[in-house]
């Protein structure tokens, strides 16, 4: 990757990071502000105390004012006014043109009197959550009205000054958020939550996407370092945010209720007294709730918080608290547990289609690269220069006029629509030539076409309207190549590379390491999606639960090397079902290449027929071996065919050394062309069915990768060595 690039990963990944520790503390505020809620319970009007307070009644109308749109007199409006506008592709916006609101003081009752709310001071600087009432359009223009008109049902979170008759402004600092709402406090405490949610969740995935990013500047193509990179950090994230909210319910708690209990006791009528001492209970109530679990119930108790200041209650008193307590839900921002199944299947499928991208990555780290003169028949990784057959196979780049062995040619239009534009093919064409790849030990003919060419030569000229690309491979190149290496069919004693449509097929003049890290790239980016919609199902699951304790992110953050685990194993599991696969496939080319073999044995019958019909022991000899051909299924069974056809072989060619006539006829000498020619092959398959084998017992053998072996199956298998006189090619005399 270019420098620039680095540099622009660089760039992005810092603003990922930063971009998530702010996410993420905007989400974690919104928890603490809806539990700041939960500690407010609702109050009588007579009955409570200076200082916070939640408040729900009738809203009375002390003066009105006119809303702009419907002339409704109201004590709250809000009016907005939008301008629909179109851009030259005919897509449209909505444009604020105005946006005012208004509110006036007004009375709040409840069944226990009246409160004086000042709303009017506090409007600009506060929340305040009315129905919509009225949307109309006109031309080009809509118009949308919010309002609280008189009698309506309003909760309140402000601060009750210490005066009579009650009075709740909304600018004195303390544990509350300032709040107006027609929904009620449950409503509130949702929306709250819902945004606490997808803040968090949002601060989780930048933090993903910067690992990314970071995997990026310093070209990092191993899935298990980016897993752990991710994993780490978002445990690290998670579990700060954890110990904070550990802190805060603990301690906020506590402080909420000593404060309620000192302030009680100004408290001057009967009525606030007695509500003092439920609002005692209950506050007390949810903070053993909270304090009841791990790790709240250590911590309270290493701090001394265990035991809050308690207002004694008289039976009636406390049998009214406890059915207060009841009608009291938890936070939840949703009742759908049916979405999370839905982000955990959606993940999975991210985390399947990320595996098999990522698996060519993993084929190339599970093969050693060899050189040309150690390749083995099948899969194989080659590092070498690209030479020419001949001058004469060379091409000319239609764009850059050097010589190449292959190139793509792209022709591209420049058309518009409207604003936009883009480039349309008006033809792609690929050229290519067999070549060479050579290294210091020797070289391999190689077949490009189907290959997956990555390249570095790349040139752009424009002209007129159009543009014109060419990529190509040129003489000198060094070269990465991984594809299987197969019979050369015109020679039968030496290999080639060319396409296999079991088998991934690479060609690129990059190194090895950016070829696997473009390979890995991909499949990193869909992990890191798949990932976050994981994290989003906890999220979302404590939402649900209406709990975001400290023992919630303490569960999310397990999540992350559940994740990595999983991905690890699955992973760990494909590498060896692929070189398990790779023994079979070159074990069945074995079977193919005896098969061939063993069709010789009909000839060898013919001639002995035609020529040697009185030597009655050859004659058994090739019925048995013709017989035991058929049974070559395993190692041993080869070895015995190998040394019977030697054997049946060496007598022919003893008897044929008596009869000198035989020597010239056509059917001994194809005989002998063909043996030559398979018998070459199954020494090249058999090279590279034991380097399979080696490869694959080596796996199986070591940690962690035997441990998963031997739970789900994975057998060792035996390498195929043929003793002297069964491996020797048999001479027939001519």
């Amino acid at each position: 990757m270019q420098i620039h690039l680095r540099l622009l990963s660089a760039a992005i990944g810092l603003f990922l990071f930063a971009l998530a520790l702010w996410l993420a503390q905007s989400g974690f505020n919104n928890i603490l502000d809806f539990r700041l809620l939960e500690r407010i319970p609702l109050s009588t009007v007579t009955g409570a105390v200076s200082g916070e307070v939640q408040l729900k009644g009738t809203a009375l109308a002390i003066s009105t004012t006119t809303s702009p749109k419907t002339n409704t007199e109201c004590i709250y409006y809000r009016y907005l006014v939008e301008k629909e506008e179109r851009d030259s592709d005919g897509n449209t916006s909505w444009r604020t043109v105005r946006d005012d609101q208004q509110g006036l003081d007004f009375t709040l009752l409840d069944h226990s009197g009246e409160a004086h709310i000042k709303l009017a001071a506090s409007v600009s600087r506060m929340e305040v959550s009315t129905p919509q009432l009225h949307q109309s359009r006109s031309g080009d223009y809509r118009y949308t009205e919010w309002r609280l008109d008189p009698n309506d049902t309003v909760t309140v979170f402000g601060w009750l000054e210490d005066q009579q008759p009650p009075s709740v402004n909304f600018y004195v600092s303390g544990d509350y958020l300032p709040i107006l709402s027609t929904f009620g406090a449950a409503a509130e405490r949702r929306d709250i939550g819902s945004a606490a949610l997808f803040w968090l969740w949002g601060g989780i995935t930048a933090m993903i996407l910067a690992s990314l990013a970071l995997m990026a500047v310093f070209q990092i193509h191993k899935t298990l370092v980016f897993l752990v990179t991710i994993s780490v950090s978002c445990m690290i994230l998670l579990l700060h945010f954890g110990f904070q909210s550990l802190e805060h319910d603990v301690t906020t708690g506590y402080r909420q209720i000593q404060t309620q209990y000192d302030r009680s006791k100004q408290a001057l009528t009967e009525a606030q007294r007695n509500e003092s001492a439920i609002l005692n209970f209950l506050l007390r109530n949810r903070y053993e709730i909270q304090t009841s679990q791990f790790p709240e119930s250590l911590y309270a108790r290493l701090k001394g918080l265990d035991h809050p200041p308690q207002i004694e209650l008289t039976p009636v008193q406390e049998q009214f608290a406890k059915s207060r307590a009841k009608q009291f839900t938890p936070t939840q921002v949703s009742e759908s547990l049916i979405l999370i199944p839905i982000m955990l299947a959606l993940a999975a499928l991210l985390a399947w289609f990320a595996i098999r991208l990522i698996r060519i990555k993993r084929i190339q780290e599970n093969l050693a690269t060899t050189k040309t003169a150690g390749v083995t028949y099948g899969l194989a990784e080659v590092v070498g220069v690209l030479k020419s057959e001949t001058d004469a196979s060379l091409f000319q780049g239609p764009v850059s006029n050097e010589p190449c062995t292959w190139y793509r040619h792209l022709v591209q239009e420049k058309r518009r629509s409207g604003k936009n534009s883009k480039w349309v093919t008006i033809s792609d064409d690929t050229k290519k030539q067999p070549f060479l790849i050579e290294d210091d030990e020797g070289q391999l003919r190689v077949f490009p076409g189907q290959a997956d060419i990555i390249t570095k030569h790349k040139k752009t000229e424009k002209r007129g309207g159009r543009k014109y690309t060419e990529w190509r491979l040129s003489p000198g190149d060094e070269l990465y190549l991984l594809g299987k290496a197969r019979i050369d069919k015109t020679k039968g004693d030496s290999l080639v590379f060319g396409h296999d449509k079991d088998c991934p097929y690479i060609i690129a003049n990059i190194p090895e390491s950016e070829v696997m890290f473009r390979k890995a790239i991909n499949g990193m980016a869909l992990l890191s999606i798949g990932a976050s919609l994981v994290f989003l199902g906890a999220i979302w699951l404590c939402g649900v639960n209406g709990s975001f304790s400290s023992i919630d992110f303490l569960q999310a953050a397990a999540i992350s090397p559940a994740f990595l685990l999983l991905i690890i194993g699955i992973m760990m599991y494909n590498d060896l079902v692929f070189l398990q696969q790779r023994c079979e496939r070159n074990w069945a080319n074995i079977q193919v290449s005896l098969k061939k073999r063993s069709n010789l044995v009909p000839q060898l019958q013919a001639v002995v027929k035609e020529y040697l019909s009185h030597e009655k022991h050859l004659q058994t000899g090739l019925a048995l071996l013709r017989e035991r051909s058929q049974r070559t299924e395993k190692n041993e069974d080869i070895e015995k065919y190998m040394a019977a056809e030697h054997a049946a072989i060496a007598e022919l060619s003893a008897r044929i050394e008596q009869y000198p006539d035989l020597k010239g006829t056509l059917i001994v000498q194809d005989f002998h062309r063909r043996l030559v020619v398979l018998e070459n092959e199954i020494a090249l398959i058999r090279s590279g069915f034991n380097n399979s084998v080696e490869q694959y017992l080596t796996r199986i053998q070591t940690f962690p990768d035997n441990l998963l072996a031997k739970s789900l199956g994975f057998k060792a298998k035996t390498q195929l060595e043929f003793s002297e006189a069964a491996y020797k090619i048999p001479k027939v005399a001519l």
